[in-house]
């Protein structure tokens, strides 16, 4: 049978959530491990491939030969293999992104991003965040057209104005709070 992960929408074989990622495909730059049953399809991958170079080209990088992609059935499933919640994360040191999208360019823009040093995290979300939605492959996926960024984060936030822009530069504060929510727009 198939489940639908109700976070992420996604749909795949039913794996059990201490199922291995025994499962590899190679790419030029990626090599993805996934459960058997779970998969990672040949677009998926062709899109990781294009943002890769798109990314590096734009910001004239030398970018890690090898990325580990390390692919989840669930959120369940990648929490009981790494502890962490959410969707994704990526593991700087070992250029490795762990996610249940089979093609998040979020957390490839992290790994990429890492040899421009180690800038705020507001910077660093920013432009994960923005790189994605901003790189062409034909469409943008997201965008606030004309609506007021303080409109945006009212609609977020409950009613509050955007955080001051010094809350967003200090770390402590930057995690801390809600601050985090504008580097998202």
């Amino acid at each position: 049978g198939c489940q639908r992960d109700s976070a992420t929408g996604n749909e795949s074989a039913e794996v059990a959530e201490t199922a291995p990622l025994s499962e590899h495909v190679e790419s030029h730059h990626f090599v993805f491990h996934f459960a058997t049953g779970d998969n990672v399809s040949a677009q998926d991958v062709e899109e990781l491939e294009i943002h890769y170079a798109g990314f590096v080209d734009d910001f004239g990088l030398q970018g890690p030969e090898t990325i580990h992609y390390y692919k989840y059935a669930s959120h369940v499933h990648k929490e009981f293999h790494t502890g962490m919640s959410g969707d994704g994360f990526a593991d700087l040191e070992a250029r490795a992104i762990h996610s249940v999208h089979p093609n998040s360019v979020h957390e490839l823009v992290h790994v990429l991003a890492a040899s421009l040093g180690d800038p705020v995290s507001f910077l660093r979300e920013g432009l994960a965040v923005a790189y994605p939605g901003y790189y062409s492959l034909g469409y943008a996926r997201f965008g606030f057209g004309t609506r007021d960024l303080h409109a945006v984060w009212r609609g977020w936030m409950g009613g509050s104005n955007a955080a001051p822009l010094r809350e967003l530069l200090d770390e402590d504060a930057f995690w801390s709070s809600k601050s985090m929510t504008v580097a998202y727009v």
